[in-house]
């Protein structure tokens, strides 16, 4: 005979570790869809030319300052002059007479060739988000594997999360099915 009642009161090790992990995940997906809607654009950070700053697989959030309003030192996302396909996010060294900027990725040694022009500028960075480019950057390369690994561990947690929590604790000795451990107060007698 299996009985069914809600929440047992606790949860196992590896529900709370998943629905931690879920929630982590959910926090920073947050983070990066909520400059979408104020108009901002979010970028996958491919290459190491900003780091320690701004490491590889990180999220990029730039809202959309016009190059007149862009300040020296400040992170700017922009068309790369030489390969327009590209995006490139540097540190502004320098603004010319005529408000082209003059950018340096801050782990490269000297600054970029080619002066960046207004119309190329997207916006200024405003936040980073870490790790959450991951995806977007395996993609990028290739690394398809690595994508469905996220993706398949994502759904795992998932699963393990909400998964019914089998009991042998009724005083018949028949097993109680816990159908929704997170729901711990709700306790039938």
């Amino acid at each position: 005979m299996t009985l069914r009642r809600f929440g047992s009161g606790l949860l196992s090790t590896g529900q709370v570790v998943s629905i931690v992990v879920l929630a982590i995940a959910g926090g920073l997906m947050v983070w990066a869809a909520l400059p979408l809607a104020l108009g901002w654009s979010t970028h996958a950070v491919a290459t190491g030319s900003m780091t320690p700053q701004v490491e590889v697989g990180d999220l990029l959030v730039a809202d959309r300052t016009p190059a007149a309003e862009v300040e020296v030192g400040e992170v700017v996302l922009f068309k790369d002059p030489s390969q327009p396909s590209r995006l490139l996010s540097h540190r502004v060294t320098k603004i010319n007479d005529d408000g082209s900027l003059v950018t340096k990725g801050d782990a490269n040694p000297t600054a970029d060739l080619m002066p960046v022009p207004e119309q190329n500028v997207i916006g200024v960075a405003k936040l980073r988000i870490p790790w959450l480019g991951y995806p977007s950057v395996w993609f990028g390369s290739g690394r398809y594997g690595m994508v469905l690994l996220t993706l398949f561990g994502l759904t795992g947690a998932t699963a393990f999360a909400v998964w019914p929590d089998k009991k042998t604790d009724d005083p018949t000795g028949a097993q109680v099915n816990e159908p929704w451990p997170w729901l711990v107060h709700l306790r039938v007698p």
